[in-house]
């Protein structure tokens, strides 16, 4: 015999009214009523008809637009009844319409991900109203006992709180559990998270030690690298059309097609000088100026400068098919293959502009080496500039 659940007749659907923003809308038995479905349960959206209970009016017609835009019809949940992992789907629909640049997915999609990771697995069924703040420290613990550095773990820790500004903002929770997890303090060094290391400027021992082992185009994008204090990934994108050859007192003038503060509406320029302009000269001749100065193809043809590097490639290498032009990860280990050759400590492209700005800032100022690296604040070129103790040397000298 059947259990009367068994028993139970499967609920039947009205036929499709009318489609609003991608949304199926359906007529209830109710007059005036309409509703949506969501996993399988009817959202029912109000008495949004005319008096016939059949046909919208122009202003029913928005109002239920507005509705289902504004997420209030079509999530699939109660008011504040949402879960973790619901929030981070919603959030993430969001994250890969507001996080985009040139058409691609930036890199903070990536990095939101990772961080958004371990707080659906641990707190996923867990109601979002239900996060509190010693939910938030746990997951710090947990990224501790991954044996994460304390700056990564600050930054996941930030992007999650940013979600819940995000969801509060939208009244996807309470009011106040987003600010009281923004109270949640950050970790502090001398905390159990592991500590990174300072970045600091590259030897110019070491940066002339792997010249003999980098490709021309490699080689050259160092030393641009290093008399501009570009990031890695301006100058692996340089193309003839975003140089200016008649910028002021003989300088040419780069506006890189995209830059990583270009979000901010800041423009990014770098000036290049004669030895730039020189080191430049042989990718430009001859190339057309939408396509890039450096390709990874170009790198493999001319080779490392060493007979020992040239006979290291090998025939795979030469029959692989290469991109338009480098990205900073094929720079990066471009570099480190040669600091290998060469028998020296491994270093990464993004130092070479702590070195730009720390020469900057030795021959001509703090100011010259914030507007080397084109940063707003002043605060900001500390961390990239080394210590240096001369001039406490000099004081002390001179004052006895």
């Amino acid at each position: 015999m059947s259990s009367p659940k068994s028993r139970k007749k499967k609920r039947k659907h009205s036929p499709v009214f009318r489609e609003i923003e991608g949304v199926k809308v359906r007529l209830a038995k109710g007059p005036g009523q309409a509703y949506i479905l969501r996993d399988g349960k009817r959202h029912y959206l109000g008495a949004f008809f005319d008096v016939d209970g059949k046909t919208f009016s122009p202003e029913t017609e928005e109002r239920a637009r507005r509705w289902i835009l504004e997420g209030r019809a079509g999530g699939g949940s109660a008011p504040h009844s949402i879960s973790v992992a619901e929030l981070i789907d919603r959030y993430l629909d969001y994250v890969e319409v507001r996080y985009v640049k040139h058409g691609e997915p930036s890199s903070e999609q990536e990095c939101i991900r990772y961080s958004l990771q371990p707080l659906n697995e641990i707190y996923g069924t867990l109601r979002a109203a239900k996060f509190e703040p010693m939910s938030l420290e746990a997951i710090q613990r947990h990224h501790i006992g991954r044996g994460r550095a304390r700056s990564t773990i600050n930054a996941r820790v930030n992007r999650i709180k940013r979600m819940f500004r995000w969801a509060d903002g939208r009244g996807l929770i309470p009011p106040g559990i987003s600010y009281r997890l923004s109270n949640v303090e950050a970790l502090k060094p001398g905390s159990l998270a592991r500590e990174t290391k300072p970045i600091t400027s590259v030897p110019k021992t070491d940066v002339a030690a792997v010249l003999p082992y980098l490709s021309k185009p490699v080689a050259a994008m160092v030393q641009i690298q290093l008399l501009t204090g570009m990031r890695p990934g301006e100058v692996v994108i340089m193309r003839a059309t975003d140089i200016d050859e008649s910028g002021p007192e003989g300088t040419w003038v780069y506006s890189p097609e995209r830059h990583k503060t270009e979000h901010r509406g800041h423009e990014r320029k770098v000036y290049l000088g004669k030895r730039a302009q020189q080191l430049l000269a042989p990718f430009l001749l001859g190339r057309q100026p939408e396509v890039y100065l450096f390709t990874p193809a170009e790198g493999v043809r001319q080779g490392p400068k060493t007979i020992h590097a040239r006979a290291s490639l090998s025939l795979a290498a030469s029959e692989r098919r290469y991109g338009d032009h480098y990205h900073v990860p094929t720079f990066r280990r471009a570099i480190k293959r040669a600091c290998q050759r060469a028998e020296i400590p491994v270093w990464s492209p993004n130092r070479l502009r702590h070195s730009a700005a720390t020469e900057a800032a030795k021959r001509f100022g703090r100011e010259a080496a914030k507007q080397l690296l084109g940063q707003r604040s002043a605060r900001i070129i500390d961390v990239y500039l080394d210590d240096d103790p001369a001039a406490a040397i000099r004081i002390a000298r001179a004052v006895g």
